[in-house]
């Protein structure tokens, strides 16, 4: 767990300095992102879940990381 959140927070990090995403708290959204598949493979969840657990994470995280993108044309 603690290595999916550091190379998380790696790739980030590299994003940021690539200038691919906004300025976050590059730490705080490694521990989110590397929580979210863990938390929708807990069996109380994944009675809940419309799609698998593996499609609900990814399709959050894609919410998420679309969300802190930075738009090119602004640059």
């Amino acid at each position: 767990e603690d290595y999916i959140t550091a190379y998380t927070k790696e790739l980030l990090d590299t994003a940021i300095s690539q200038k691919e995403i906004k300025d976050i708290d590059t730490q705080a959204f490694a521990l989110l992102l590397g929580g979210i598949g863990r938390d929708f493979a807990k069996d109380s969840n994944i009675k809940k879940l419309i799609s698998s657990p593996e499609e609900s994470a990814n399709s959050i995280t894609e919410i998420i990381l679309n969300g802190i993108k930075l738009d090119k044309d602004n640059d």
